[in-house]
């Protein structure tokens, strides 16, 4: 809960460009009182970084395990050691509710700070840009910002 929000998000079906059709559940809760200030003084320190890579309707299921190796192999050079979760979302066994309409990827990380900050990076996939690509530029980004 930040500043006196209490929220839920549920992902039902992933969605990717160009036909989307993605599909999220939002619940927020009736807030009591007065919003608390969202005060942004001191980033902190890196607490920890996690992570999740998804995979829709892809033949080749080890797109998700080239972005997270890439973008770990990042991370851990610049001093941190990551946790990300590598998911496949298939008709068969979609990985939410619904499967995607439409086959893609995306990988998207965050950092945690000592003082409760939340800073992240992500990037979806598109032709001709490859997992690895993804893996070290979402890194990189990740890393500018900290």
């Amino acid at each position: 809960m930040a500043m006196g929000v209490d929220l839920d998000i549920k992902i039902i079906q992933p969605g990717y460009v160009p036909q989307g059709k993605g599909k999220i559940h939002v619940k927020v809760m009736p807030i009591k009182g007065k919003l608390e200030p969202l005060t942004l003084i001191d980033q902190g320190e890196v607490a920890e970084i996690k992570g999740v890579a998804l995979s829709s309707l892809l033949k080749a299921r080890k797109v998700s395990d080239r972005m997270v190796r890439q973008c770990q192999k990042a991370l851990k050079s610049a001093g941190y050691d990551p946790e990300i979760e590598i998911i496949y979302d298939t008709k068969e066994e979609p990985a939410y509710e619904r499967p995607s309409v439409q086959a893609g990827a995306s990988l998207a990380i965050w950092a945690r700070t000592d003082t409760e900050c939340l800073i992240g990076s992500d990037m979806a996939g598109k032709l001709r840009r490859t997992a690895e690509f993804i893996g070290k530029r979402t890194a990189k980004d990740l890393i500018e910002d900290l």
